[in-house]
């Protein structure tokens, strides 16, 4: 794999290791600390984040990838796992105060109520009885 190397020609692991070493005036070098944890995203983070358009396509994703087993996603029902989602999505966005909910309507939202049929029971669990 290349590595990307930043403007100043130092990748992200020669500036976190220059935390270690005193500057010209003898101080502990903080700002390439920050620098590398910048890099680090440029470089990575960044580079690796995948974006989906719908839930369904991340479900996808996930499955493809190995990273959800699909026999776990097929004991539940596509709604419920949606406003499983959902809930989620709203309850970070109150923790962050970000998104389509004011900080004075944050304790208004209505959290959805799920019933015992909106799960569908799983092939598995007969043959575990």
């Amino acid at each position: 794999m290349t590595e990307v190397v930043a403007a100043n020609g130092m990748d992200y692991h020669s500036l976190n290791a220059m935390l270690n070493l005193y500057g010209p005036n003898g101080e502990i070098q903080f700002d390439k600390d920050r620098e590398a944890a910048r890099e680090f995203f440029l470089q990575h983070v960044n580079q690796n984040t995948v974006f989906f358009h719908s839930l369904r396509e991340r479900l996808d994703y996930l499955v493809e990838k190995e990273y959800y087993e699909p026999e776990v996603l097929a004991r539940y029902s596509f709604e419920f796992i949606t406003a499983l989602n959902d809930l989620r999505r709203r309850r970070r966005d109150k923790r962050l105060g970000v998104g389509d909910v004011a900080d004075d309507q944050a304790s208004a939202i209505e959290e959805p109520v799920v019933e015992p049929s909106d799960l569908r029971p799983s092939p598995i669990d007969d043959d575990l009885l």
